[in-house]
């Protein structure tokens, strides 16, 4: 039987991107099952070995070698004559002349090292002149264990999930995991640089003494502007590159926290968890941010799935978020009983976050599956959801139904108005992240209002004027309730008009761009192994190769 090759014809071996699948007519070899599919990969690979160790292709050649029709595969047991292969021919990730000229220039070839190196230098020189660490960390300072012992732990904690947490909870995209992990790890260390320079200017002592102190209190904020980032780019995930990603977190950092100054210490909010300051400004600075740079190229996109590992390495960062949420709703917190409520209250939400989304998740399909997409994401829901409140909240019911409210919208947002939004007002958002952060943030605000307005300050006793600081001058309830209605306006519309001006200044072709066969994918901006195509290509959309002939191998005496 001949070869059958859409788009041209296979020689020796092929050079570039191929999507293949494999579709057996031998019943020796099973239907397709894991255990079958397996095999006929393992097939070509051992060819593809084959070939190299003959010397009959170079060793280094990154593509996947097919087997011509009437090849004979020998596994060790059987041995396998293949009758059909079927091949569709991709231009991999080779530029065309005219994609290659539009990064002729110096700068655009070497853009993204300039702008590393050149904040690098500014934020050596900004430390250098203004930053000093707290007394406490000095040699005079204090000798108390106490306040390295408490706040440490907690940091720590939020610390990974901004690293592992976050890094792997992107990873589900087939051909974007190195991006995930690493973009991520490179935007927190930049947001950290550039938000402990930043919100230190806004530091009292700062305009007292023209320095700004560094304690572990400050190394916990800086996390805390790095999730800002990451929730943003998590919007954007595939669709801007890595010099993009850069200027992104430039812009929007002084943003944030310039806005979260006004929300907490100019209104007095109550944001312990920072489900207002970080997640729905995040989210929405994001969503603005998406629309403006809408392409249709982004729906729908070949690399834009995952597949069954790629969730699993997703699911290890939602686990990791899972487990520390306590901790970083209740790092801030203050006095002690506060903290102790928080992590309370966040716990227990989560939980029934956790029992919400596999619930929805099972309703909403029509086939009565579950869907990896709700586990990874909707769980976290409840995080998000109690964060403004985990201070306040004194009821364990209370934290239960805000916990399974969130998961529930969480779900019914990924099934239903993702993709309201993505065809319909062209915010197309990679990670879902409105369904965890945005609207799960604005639950958490819209519910601040609430349990400030009804709860008894006396209940609280000299901890209410820590918890709402205004109530301290004169401020009641009522009024308080209204200045957390206002504080979460101020974080959407902030969000929402830095995100689109931002999206402006993105898509100026200063700065390199991501070619539109390349969203999601790796390929343009990282040193790939020889598999990279096969594994995140190939296999989870192969077209296909017929195996119709075996026999028996002897066995040697």
């Amino acid at each position: 039987m001949g070869a059958e090759v859409t788009e041209g014809r296979p020689g020796p071996y092929f050079e570039g991107s191929y999507r293949s699948s494999y579709d057996v007519n031998s019943e020796e070899m099973g239907e397709h099952t894991t255990e079958t599919v397996t095999k006929r990969v393992n097939l070509v690979t051992k060819h593809h070995q084959d070939m190299v160790n003959s010397g009959n292709v170079p060793s280094n050649l990154s593509s996947r070698i097919w087997p011509e029709p009437g090849t004979y595969i020998n596994d060790g047991e059987h041995q396998y004559r293949i009758t059909k292969t079927v091949i569709p021919v991709q231009n991999g990730n080779h530029h065309s002349e005219s994609e290659g000229s539009a990064m002729a220039s110096a700068f655009q070839k070497n853009q993204f090292a300039i702008l590393i190196l050149v904040f690098q230098i500014i934020f050596f020189v900004l430390f250098g002149l203004f930053g000093t660490y707290t007394n406490d960390a000095m040699p005079s300072g204090s000798e108390s264990t106490n306040y390295v012992n408490s706040k440490y732990p907690l940091f720590q904690d939020v610390h990974v999930m901004i690293f592992v947490g976050f890094g792997f909870l992107m990873t589900f995209l087939k051909r974007y995991g190195f991006s995930a992990v690493s973009i991520n790890m490179l935007l927190a260390c930049f947001t950290i640089e550039w938000g402990m320079i930043f919100r230190g200017f806004l530091q009292h002592n700062f305009s007292e003494t023209g320095v700004f102190t560094i304690s572990i209190e400050d190394l916990l904020t800086a996390d805390f502007a790095a999730a800002v980032v990451l929730i943003t780019m998590g919007c954007m995930l595939g669709k801007l590159s890595p010099s993009q990603y850069v200027i992104m977190a430039l812009l929007e950092t002084p943003v944030a926290i310039g806005i979260e100054h006004i929300v907490v210490h100019v209104f007095h909010v109550n944001d312990v968890g920072g489900s207002m300051i970080v997640h729905v400004f995040g989210a929405y600075f994001g969503l603005a941010l998406s629309r403006v740079f809408y392409k249709k190229e982004y729906v729908s996109h070949e690399n834009e799935g995952s597949t069954y590992h790629t969730d699993i390495f997703a699911m290890i960062g939602a686990l990791f978020l899972w487990l520390f949420w306590p901790s970083f709703n209740a790092a801030p917190a203050d006095p002690e009983d506060a903290r102790h409520r928080a992590i309370l209250n966040t716990y227990l939400s989560m939980v029934a976050s956790v029992m919400a989304t596999f619930l929805v998740s099972f309703l909403v399909n029509k086939h009565r599956h579950i869907d990896m997409v709700h586990i990874a994401n909707s769980t976290l829901a409840g995080g998000v959801a109690i964060g403004t409140n985990a201070n306040v909240i004194l009821s364990p019911l209370h934290a239960l139904l805000v916990g399974f409210f969130a998961g529930c919208l969480s779900v019914v947002g990924y099934q239903y108005i993702t993709p309201f939004m993505a065809n319909k007002l062209k915010m197309h958002d990679t990670c879902g992240v409105h369904n965890l952060h945005g609207m799960p943030g604005v639950v958490a605000g819209l519910t601040s209002v609430l349990f400030a307005f009804v709860y008894d300050p006396a209940l609280y006793g000299s901890t209410y004027a820590k918890i709402y600081k205004a109530t301290e001058h004169g401020r009641d309830h009522k009024t308080q309730a209204l200045y957390q209605l206002a504080g979460l306006g101020l974080v959407l519309g902030s969000s929402l008009l830095s995100g689109a001006i931002t999206g402006l200044i993105l898509k100026m072709k200063i700065w390199n761009q991501v070619r539109d066969k390349e969203y999601y994918a790796d390929g343009d901006y990282f040193h790939t192994p020889d598999d990279y195509d096969f594994t995140t290509r190939i296999i989870s959309n192969i077209d296909h190769v017929e195996v119709t002939e075996h026999t028996k191998l002897k066995e040697s005496v």
